[in-house]
């Protein structure tokens, strides 16, 4: 994909979302919100709170498919990164697997209780995700300020976050810079991995790493429609599902934001994994990428001839 065309999609797509997020957050049942308590999330999502088997989980379908972030993040991080990268470039890729673990157990545990702590775990480990990205990314002798600066950035957010009243200025304004930071953060690792998928140029697989990126980068973007809708008609798709068609409401935070950005991030893993065995490490003729047969990316190490 043209680098051009995945800003100006996302960028639509991100400034709706963020406007929303920061502006109008969806409060749907707000008979069991408490809002204007400082213990209570911001957020009170379209799923029914208390519903499930388990009477102590305030939402038992968000809380499970969370669960999704933590199985990619322990599985990149377990299975894909000790087998085909030296020790020398793991520790970026790693740290890409906790933060996406810490950004699944954050999200579990927001969607369990509607806690504004909890929430804020979730958003921190989602920021963290995008800021390991931008390491990867970033050429290697920046990567030592660029990791000094994003620190320092994390220290500050988690020391003011958790510990100021959320409703003082101090905290609502590192709270909307943290919410601006993620979106840049979000739009330029998808530009930079448009960039560097179409910069594979030599290696036999090339077509199928851009297709990581192509399905990454739409996984995303119907999450972000299913997010949106979920939010802005709440009411009307429940009532077309619920009382006119006599059928369950489809979740779709659960199983359209959570499931569908978990596969993003999979596959998006993959591909900068991919670029990074073939142009930092000079390996690219042991590596083999594919698809299995459910779409999900194969990665096999390819034996060299000896010659």
């Amino acid at each position: 994909m043209h680098p051009f065309t995945v800003g100006v999609v996302l960028s639509v797509f991100l400034v709706l979302g963020l406007v929303q997020y920061k502006l109008v957050p969806p409060s749907l049942n707000q008979s069991l919100s408490r809002s204007n308590s400082s213990a209570v999330a911001d957020f009170d999502w379209c799923e029914e709170n208390y519903r499930g088997p388990l009477p102590f989980v305030a939402e038992m379908w968000n809380s499970a498919t969370s669960f999704a972030y933590v199985v990619v993040g322990a599985y990149f991080m377990g299975s894909l990164v000790p087998r085909f990268l030296p020790a020398e470039f793991q520790k970026n890729f790693i740290w890409l697997g906790c933060a996406t673990i810490v950004t699944g157990v954050g999200s579990v545990l927001f969607h369990g209780t509607l806690r504004y702590d909890m929430q804020l775990l979730d958003e921190l480990g989602m920021l963290s995700m995008t800021m390991v990205v931008m390491l990867v990314l970033c050429p290697p002798p920046r990567r030592p300020l660029l990791q000094s600066v994003y620190g320092v950035l994390l220290v500050w957010c988690i020391l003011v976050l958790f510990s100021t009243n959320k409703f003082s200025r101090v905290h609502s304004g590192t709270h909307m810079a943290m919410s601006i930071l993620y979106t840049v953060h979000f739009l330029y690792i998808f530009i930079g991995g448009a960039i560097v998928s179409n910069r594979i140029s030599r290696h036999p697989d090339r077509t199928v790493i851009q297709q990581y990126f192509t399905v990454s980068f739409w996984c995303f973007i119907a999450a972000i429609i299913t997010w949106l809708l979920d939010n802005t008609y709440c009411k009307e798709i429940r009532q077309l599902f619920e009382v006119q068609w006599g059928v369950m409401y489809p979740q779709l935070h659960a199983l359209g934001w959570h499931l569908g950005t978990s596969l993003g991030v999979y596959y998006y893993s993959v591909m900068v994994l991919c670029c990074t065995v073939v142009e930092e490490t000079a390996q690219g003729n042991t590596l083999s990428c594919g698809f299995n047969f459910l779409g999900l990316p194969v990665l096999k190490k390819v034996v060299q001839k000896s010659k």
